[in-house]
């Protein structure tokens, strides 16, 4: 058992070893075998996608950015109970761990809001 989430690691900086270590990292801790999406956006973004159970992403991943110092890896997540989103980003040995926000509007917003019928 255990509690999987969808995570998505990219990354934009980096030559073309970038995507090797990264996927040479995720094979070693058994994280991927052949389900798995990798994709390269026309910005430049590369990104791999995957369900697992991931405890110790933190520490992976910040090893990971050791041996690339200047590639920030943005891991993305979701887990199964709802609302159970975040992201964090990577960058030489250090992180930032962040969650959305749900901000509902203002009086002010709601009252120019129009009144719906049905």
């Amino acid at each position: 058992m255990g509690y999987e989430t969808k995570f998505k690691l990219s990354f934009l900086d980096g030559d073309a070893n970038t995507s090797v270590a990264v996927l040479a990292c995720l094979v070693k801790e058994g994280l991927i075998d052949e389900d798995f999406t990798f994709e390269v956006e026309l910005d430049g973004r590369q990104w791999i996608e995957f369900v697992n159970k991931w405890y110790s992403y933190v520490q992976d991943i910040l090893k990971l950015s050791l041996k690339l110092p200047t590639v920030t890896l943005r891991l993305e997540g979701e887990g199964r109970a709802q609302g159970d989103v975040w992201e964090a980003h990577f960058l030489n040995g250090k992180y930032k761990h962040f969650r959305p926000r749900v901000v509902w509007p203002t009086d002010e917003e709601i009252n120019v809001l129009p009144w719906a019928t049905s």
